[in-house]
């Protein structure tokens, strides 16, 4: 579903509430590699209000290990650091009493937190790079989407103004993150770093922008 799509629909749920925001819970597969946390965090900004990042305390168990093995020059600290970055940049949804169902549509036992997650707080999908731990079936109230699809839909709309937007924020909060690790930033361009992380077609949307805009 497009943004525009979400958007209306929205719209038509909320009346003169106005519009819902689409409500995502970002797993650690695609919280801890550091370009799709930061262009998350960079389409949120162009989307506000209608686009929301969850986190719960499953993804933050989760998030250490998880960058540990990403980033094995990183000390306790940087680590540390990193993970607080990451879980700051997340709207908290708070999951302690929520029954932990195994439904049918989870494959992986270890995920079953996301999903009671996911149901219990009404969320519209699951961001994850592990989309075969969760099984097609037709009561699943969620989507599950990995974030290179999620990412070109959210920007399937975006002219070259919000992508140069959205670059100068990546940008920042790219030296920023960074800074406050204590660490160098990654070798390669914007586009290679995506294409790093497994998010082919939004790498290559994200490098014609940049083209264009002469950057």
């Amino acid at each position: 579903m497009s943004c525009a799509a979400v958007e209306e629909a929205g719209a038509a749920d909320t009346d003169s509430a106005g519009t819902a925001p689409y409500r995502v819970l970002v797993d650690t597969s695609v919280l801890a590699p550091e370009p799709l946390w930061l262009w998350l965090r960079a389409v949120r900004k162009r989307r506000k209000p209608a686009l929301e990042l969850v986190g719960t305390y499953g993804v933050k168990r989760e998030l250490h290990p998880a960058l540990r093995q990403i980033y094995r020059e990183y000390d306790r600290g940087q680590l540390h650091e990193a993970a607080r970055q990451r879980i700051l940049s997340l709207t908290p949804l708070d999951t302690a009493g929520m029954e932990q169902v195994h439904r049918p549509w989870v494959l992986d036992p270890g995920d079953v937190h996301l999903d009671v997650a996911a149901v219990a707080a009404g969320l519209d999908a699951i961001v994850t790079d592990d989309v075969r731990a969760f099984a097609e079936h037709p009561e699943r109230p969620y989507r599950v989407i990995r974030a290179d699809e999620f990412l070109c839909e959210q920007t399937e709309d975006w002219t070259d103004e919000d992508f140069g937007a959205a670059l100068d924020h990546y940008g920042m909060h790219r030296a920023k993150a960074v800074r406050k690790i204590g660490v160098e930033p990654a070798s390669g361009s914007v586009s290679h770093l995506l294409r790093r992380s497994h998010a082919r077609r939004f790498a290559t949307r994200v490098m014609r922008a940049a083209r264009r805009l002469g950057r």
